[in-house]
């Protein structure tokens, strides 16, 4: 069986809607108040029949004007719901919830948290749409969810399938997210297999080129060889973030960096100008950066680029 899911918040949306993957451990707080599901949908899918399930449910946290800006969810629509673990739909995600089943979201970290938040961990195999289009669609300018409907003109298809699950759908809401992420889905499945979709999920993302800053656009092949010192920056600032880094960014600058470290250059110290394939070389040079208290950006990414 897959399951296709989405959620609605009191907050949070502007951070799950970004194209740069944020790891969501400590962003998703709002003046000190951790946001919760307000609305849980996902369609069942077994090869043979399709189930919808789309519920409101009353947070334990006030929804906030910004969440409600975007879904249209407003506090009094919350009025006498169940709370989320009460809901129908969260009693059957629970029954459903085996590791023979696929469940397949888009963006995952950030509805694994929320729904973890509501006590509910996964035990099926993951489908992330995101990180798959980002593995298999890097020629794509974006990667959303809405910018994929209308690059793959999903909207065409979607009348017969909300005719199909036979439930109101409204514009932005968690159940017409799951109705574009189902048709995506199927764009992805007319050239991966379900089981190739789990691996891209786990695997490292190795970016081909930027999707932000002064080189936005353009291929980090070509950056590394006219500005190495831009991405050893870059990857110092990732660094410096600890647990709040993006493991692929990190990844990314890593694989060009030291692709090309021969010809990239040191911007800093007793090998400014020099080769950084020479500085990676001086372990005694290493091990006297590492005891330094305060550690800039650069060498933050020189002790990251040293590591085996």
């Amino acid at each position: 069986m897959y399951v296709f899911l989405d959620t609605e918040t009191t907050g949070g949306q502007e951070i799950k809607n970004k194209e740069t993957f944020i790891t969501i451990e400590g962003m998703s707080v709002e003046n000190g108040v951790e946001h919760r599901i307000c609305q849980l949908a996902f369609i069942t899918d077994d090869g043979k029949t399709m189930e919808a399930y789309d519920e409101m449910c009353q947070p334990p946290v006030k929804m906030s004007v910004s969440a409600a800006a975007v879904t249209g969810i407003t506090p009094e629509a919350l009025y006498g719901k169940p709370t989320f673990d009460k809901t129908q739909a969260a009693q059957k995600l629970m029954e459903i919830n085996k590791s023979e089943n696929f469940l397949v979201i888009h963006n995952a970290a950030f509805d694994l948290e929320m729904l973890r938040r509501e006590g509910f961990t996964s035990e099926m195999k993951l489908i992330d749409t995101l990180r798959v289009a980002r593995h298999v669609l890097q020629d794509d300018e974006r990667h959303s969810l809405q910018w994929q409907r209308y690059a793959k003109k999903l909207y065409l298809h979607e009348p017969a399938l909300v005719e199909k699950v036979g439930k109101e759908v409204k514009a932005h809401d968690a159940l017409s997210d799951v109705i574009v992420l189902k048709l995506f889905y199927d764009y992805l499945k007319s050239f991966l297999s379900d089981d190739k979709m789990v691996e891209l999920t786990a695997a490292p993302i190795i970016y081909k080129r930027l999707t932000f800053g002064k080189y936005a656009g353009e291929d980090l092949v070509d950056v590394v060889k006219k500005d190495s010192g831009y991405l050893m920056y870059m990857l110092g600032n990732e660094l410096a973030k600890d647990d709040k880094r993006d493991v692929d960014m990190v990844l990314t600058m890593r694989h060009h960096l030291l692709n090309e470290e021969g010809s990239v250059t040191v911007n800093f110290g007793k090998y400014k100008d020099r080769p950084l394939g020479d500085l990676l070389e001086d372990t005694g040079y290493i091990d006297w950066m590492k005891t330094m208290e305060n550690k800039s950006p650069n060498i933050l990414a020189i002790l990251n680029l040293a590591e085996e």
